[in-house]
This record gives structure tokens, sequence and C-alpha cells, in this order.
């Protein structure tokens, strides 16, 4: 039997970030997100895949300046590189 997705996942999304910070956000949101990201990683183009990283990097920036990081920080303790 196939289960639905509201059956896998509860209605809000909670992300636990390494150091305690929480980042959450609607099911609606996450959903929409991620069908986005993953239609352009699928078939995209190369514009398109460059376009869609720098604006998962600004928002990553976005919240890590929150937090008190930058984002070459974020590289240095999650082994990101570009």
């Amino acid at each position: 039997m196939e289960k639905k997705i509201n059956e896998i996942y509860e209605e809000s999304q909670e992300n636990k970030v390494k150091g305690g910070y929480k980042v959450t956000m609607s099911f609606e949101e996450f959903a929409k997100e991620h069908i986005e990201l993953i239609k352009i990683l699928l078939s995209g183009s190369r514009e398109e895949l460059i376009h869609e990283a720098k604006e998962q990097k600004d928002e990553l920036c976005k919240y890590a300046k929150e937090y008190g990081y930058s984002y070459e920080d974020l590289e240095e303790k999650f082994g990101v590189n570009e």
C-alpha cells in the first residue's frame, strides 16, 4: 500500500543545525522549494544550475550571518567546497 506524503512527513519540518540552532519552515514551503530545486538540478541549463547554486548560497549566508557565521566558516566547519 502506497503511503501519502502527509502520512510520511508532519506538517512542519524542523531541521536541527549543529550547535543547537533551528531553522523551521512549513511543509508546503519545504516541498515547494525542493520540487523547484529538483526540477532545476535534473533538467536545468548550466546557467540555471549556477543561478540556483548562487540562490542557495545567498540563502545560507543570510541565515549563517544571523548566527555569527560566514560562508567560509561553514565551508571549514562542514567541509564544503565550491
